[in-house]
């Protein structure tokens, strides 16, 4: 019979309780887990929880009474796995756990798991998300040289995202922003922060109008760059939809854009790209933390001076037919997939001790999603143009 672990994550989209990027990565990486071992994975989500936990469910709690980490901790200790990954939930967890076996960490950002370096080494390993960002943290910061530290890149769901298998409606969503449907279309989707590059965008909008181009900016956050896309959006030079992109509806979005905008200054994995590149929506991006790991000149337009100049090359690749179908040919040929990603995984906990069995075929749990998904933003509501 295959292990059992526990996965304890305080995000999972398809529990309905989820904030960022992790949220796709547990259920991604707990899905493909599942070849291999018994997988318990605790993670908040209202008040379906059966009153018998059993090695192999998914357990959502509902946190009202008390914290999902000191829950979940009750949890592992009933349970006594062989192995506890945590995602991205408070690294404090592990303070709480009354088990002998190893116990790993994994964090996207840096700034979530700073202020909890005193937990890393009661880990037998702690991880983020990517390779060439474990790197650059290890090089900044003195505790991770003293801990088994490294990163693992994440992947994609292919259950849920079909390479190339995306709907493209390119025209109806150009037109909807006011052009004749054959307009070059770049497409944005991410947090209106600062490390996302949005000032970068913002201060590039004019070049956007100057290659002939649309650009369409999905996103919520800071005042000052939601105020400045309501304006632009109001003089006509791109068009703004003020919600976060939705996970089950921008497919679609990405399927109809030509390219997808991520100048990030600092990216610990960069799924949306990933997503983007596999939808034939080809990424910009700046070669920086994760980014690294998955993108180069073959898939991408690399931002190495101003963002401007990058959409000016973006604008002559469009232009040349082949040279576009051939970069979107390459970004749907990589394999992003879970299942090349989890080998990685699989390692690492065989180096503890805990043995996978052959990766196996399973049936994946199809108990309904309570999931109202938002309004669709080419329509009156939602959108500023």
């Amino acid at each position: 019979m295959a292990e059992h672990i526990c996965v304890v994550a305080d995000e999972s989209v398809f529990a309905g309780h989820y904030k960022c990027g992790m949220g796709e990565v547990s259920d991604g990486l707990v899905a493909e887990l599942r070849h291999y071992y018994r997988v318990t994975f605790i993670t908040p989500g209202g008040k379906e929880i059966s009153p018998i936990v059993r090695p192999g469910s998914t357990v959502r709690l509902d946190c009202s009474d008390e914290s999902f980490e000191s829950m979940a901790a009750k949890i592992c200790n009933n349970l006594q796995p062989a192995l506890i990954l945590n995602l991205g939930a408070d690294p404090a967890l592990i303070s709480m756990l009354a088990v002998t076996c190893p116990c790993l960490l994994l964090f996207d950002a840096w700034e979530m798991a700073a202020d909890k370096t005193e937990y890393f080494k009661d880990y037998r390993a702690v991880l983020t998300v990517s390779k060439n960002y474990a790197a650059m943290l290890k090089a900044e910061h003195q505790v991770l040289s003293e801990i088994p530290f490294g990163g693992i890149t994440n992947g994609i769901d292919y259950h849920f995202w079909k390479p190339g298998r995306v709907k493209r409606d390119k025209r109806n969503v150009v037109k909807y922003m006011g052009g004749d449907g054959k307009e070059m279309l770049i497409v944005m989707a991410c947090r209106l922060i600062a490390c996302k590059g949005i000032g970068e965008v913002i201060d590039a909008v004019d070049t956007v109008t100057e290659v002939g181009a649309k650009l369409i900016v999905f996103g919520t956050g800071e005042d000052r760059y939601e105020t400045a896309l309501r304006q632009l959006a109001g003089e006509g030079k791109l068009t703004y939809i003020e919600q976060m992109a939705d996970y089950f509806t921008i497919h679609d979005l990405l399927g109809a854009g030509d390219f997808f905008l991520s100048p990030s200054t600092a990216e610990a994995c960069g799924l949306m790209p990933m997503k983007a590149a596999n939808a034939g929506c080809i990424p910009i991006v700046r070669p920086i933390g994760g980014l690294v790991d998955n993108f180069d000149e073959r898939n991408s337009v690399q931002i190495t001076g101003s963002l401007s100049d990058a959409i000016r090359e973006a604008a002559e690749i469009y232009a040349d037919a082949g040279h576009r179908r051939t970069m979107q040919e390459a970004g749907i040929a990589c394999d992003f997939s879970w299942a090349t990603r989890a080998k990685s995984w699989v390692e690492l906990f065989s180096s503890l001790g805990v043995v996978a069995e052959e990766r196996k075929s399973i049936a994946y749990e199809t108990e309904p999603v309570k999931y109202t998904p938002k309004p669709c933003p080419f329509t009156k509501k939602g959108a500023s143009t």
